[in-house]
């Protein structure tokens, strides 16, 4: 097969983290007053349904996001039905690489309009509709709940990435039956769209693994009983991709780019396979040979694949070694030589790899980790709290002099809070005070990490804010540490 290669790598990768992904709380409900109506068919043989979203979400700090990420999965759907009809030729698909919104709705508009969904917003004529939206941010998604006609969907308001799917006659004016699909938040309205996608035939490995899309005379399907899926039981869900070397060659063979591979057009299959998994999470564990995930960056020097990462609702995190979204492989020797003029005191000026050391340039350190938050503030990200070495070794720590212990390994986790309390500090001046606990902190305790976290950095690890732990003089932030996984 033309992916042989990678497909070996990633389907490891997926069949281990499968495991943890998607333990959900389902449950189904009647549906009340659809006994007696005849619903439609997605296709009945001559054309498709129509699918229908808001023009826009009601004004919200997220809102644009939202509807963005959305209505991106919902032209999904469009294609998805449309290889199903035979509009579209699936194995054509397969054989695209690089591929992006714009080519997709070229496809869609060339192709047969009966066999392939409309996209109408706002509202629609039509016997039968799919409708999508997302519950407190969708006027007409609201409006169907309120009408009584979808009371399912109340339980899972204010829940993390849950969904209803129910068929409901005359949800709205104009609208004898439709399909609704209704999220609790943009992940969860994708994952109900791609639940249908996946019913009516097209597997979420359909692109990396070749499978084969049956092409149908009709599409049905039956959600006259509605179904519920509350939210996944565990919060951060998806791929490691470990390691990208074995990857790195046949990315560029199939993604030729000026910004090396993997690439863009790479992770966006990548962040599709997430989704359509019904997870959220990627960790890519970059490598000499691969491009660092944040190198590549557009006209306002904000990195390309995050910012694509954040249009399709993906949390990007971080492997055990790279620091507050840093690769230090692929970014620190060169931002170290760019920068090292503006520190007068620096230690090895002429040595990266032992320059980087908290211990004895420490303001270097932080403003090398301060410039990616600010770079990646707007997107969902998980930040790896600590520090290990330039890669993936042995934290330096030439200087324990200031920090108390009797002993090396004492002075160690004392070195150790100082890093995660002055990483906590940043995350506040970036982000705000009121929001350092809530912004996903993890610390992986690997190797000489978990030495330290064993002589003494747990305790630190549980501090509840229950009292002043750092002699500050007041209660904080910098106090409570158990909100960091």
């Amino acid at each position: 097969m033309k992916r042989k290669a990678f497909c070996m790598v990633l389907s490891v990768i997926i069949i281990v983290n499968i495991i943890a992904m998607t333990a959900c709380n389902n449950d189904t409900k009647n549906s009340e007053g659809n006994e007696n109506v005849t619903f439609g068919k997605i296709y009945d043989g001559s054309k498709t349904a129509v699918i229908l979203m808001d023009e826009t979400y009601r004004s919200g700090e997220s809102s644009e996001q939202t509807y963005s990420q959305v209505l991106r999965a919902a032209n999904d759907l469009r294609q998805d039905i449309a290889m199903v009809t035979g509009a579209i030729d699936y194995k054509e698909i397969q054989q695209v690489f690089a591929d992006d919104s714009s080519l997709k709705l070229e496809r869609i508009e060339n192709a047969d309009k009966n066999k392939v969904p409309e996209l109408n917003t706002g509202s629609c004529n039509a016997k039968y509709a799919i409708i999508i939206g997302v519950i407190g941010e969708s006027e007409i998604i609201d409006g169907i709940i309120e009408s009584g006609s979808f009371d399912e969907a109340k339980s899972i308001e204010g829940n993390w990435e849950a969904y209803a799917i129910k068929e409901i006659a005359n949800p709205i004016s104009g609208v004898d039956a439709a399909l609704v699909i209704a999220g609790s938040d943009a992940r969860g309205a994708i994952y109900g769209i791609y639940t249908i996608s996946e019913e009516i035939g097209v597997s979420p490995f359909y692109w990396y693994s070749d499978v084969p899309v049956d092409v149908k005379d009709e599409i049905d399907v039956d959600y006259t009983t509605a179904f519920v899926d509350h939210g996944p039981e565990v919060k951060y869900r998806g791929i490691f991709i470990n390691d990208e070397e074995k990857s790195t060659e046949w990315a560029k063979l199939k993604y030729p780019t000026e910004n090396g591979s993997p690439d863009v057009n790479y992770y966006r299959h990548v962040f599709e396979l997430v989704l359509r998994m019904k997870a959220n999470t990627l960790w890519p564990a970059m490598h000499g040979s691969s491009t660092a995930f944040n190198m590549a960056l557009d006209e306002d020097g904000i990195p390309i694949n995050a910012k694509e990462a954040a249009s399709y609702g993906i949390i990007m995190a971080a492997s055990h070694c790279e620091i507050m979204l840093r690769n230090n492989v692929g970014e620190w020797g060169t931002w170290f030589n760019e920068h090292k003029s503006e520190y007068p005191d620096i230690e090895y000026p002429d040595d990266s790899y032992k320059a980087y050391d908290f211990t004895i340039n420490r303001d270097m350190l932080l403003d090398y980790w301060r410039e990616r938050l600010e770079t990646n503030k707007n997107f969902e990200s998980i930040l790896t709290l600590g520090v290990r070495g330039p890669h993936d070794e042995a934290f330096n720590c030439e200087d324990l002099s200031a920090y108390e212990g009797a002993t090396d390994e004492e002075k160690k986790v004392s070195f150790m809070q100082d890093v995660i309390l002055s990483q906590r500090q940043l995350i506040a001046d970036i982000y705000g005070e009121d929001m350092v606990t809530s912004i996903p902190q993890v610390l992986i305790p690997y190797k000489e990490m978990n030495d330290v976290y064993n002589a003494g950095l747990n305790e630190f690890m549980l501090w509840d804010g229950s009292e002043d732990f750092n002699g500050d003089g007041e209660i904080n932030y910098l106090d409570d540490n158990t909100d960091i996984m």
